[in-house]
């Protein structure tokens, strides 16, 4: 009877170690997604357009160059008066949303966007 309490502690701390780890991870994967957008966010506030590039992966534009050129020419047109987290919420260690809400130049746009981990990174996917 003492081997069979022992063994269903044992079981039962190992379990409580796994559910502890996972919810762990999960928190600092969300962590490291927010993180991101923070990131992201200040690139774009700032116009640096090289961490916007890193920071993101846009489908429209396959052509890393024209993309440059294209935000160069955004930044430099509509700057940023106002850009930020509307919501943000956690799906997997691979996958989140976020909605952000920004004015750029006259223009005001809100829009949710799908987090993606590329490689290890967590960036912002942008699509039509």
């Amino acid at each position: 009877m003492r081997i069979v309490s022992i063994t269903l502690s044992l079981v039962l701390f190992a379990v409580m170690v796994f559910i502890t780890s996972s919810f762990v991870s999960a928190e600092s994967e969300e962590k490291e997604a927010r993180e991101a957008v923070e990131l992201y966010i200040s690139a774009v506030t700032q116009g640096d357009v090289q961490q916007i590039v890193k920071l993101s992966k846009d489908e429209r534009e396959t052509d890393e160059g024209q993309r440059k050129e294209w935000l160069e020419r955004y930044v430099r047109d509509h700057p940023v008066k106002k850009f930020e987290i509307s919501s943000f919420n956690y799906v997997d260690e691979d996958s989140s949303t976020v909605t952000l809400s920004g004015q750029f130049g006259e223009f005001i746009e809100t829009a949710t966007l799908p987090l993606i981990k590329e490689n290890g990174q967590w960036k912002v996917l942008i699509r039509d």
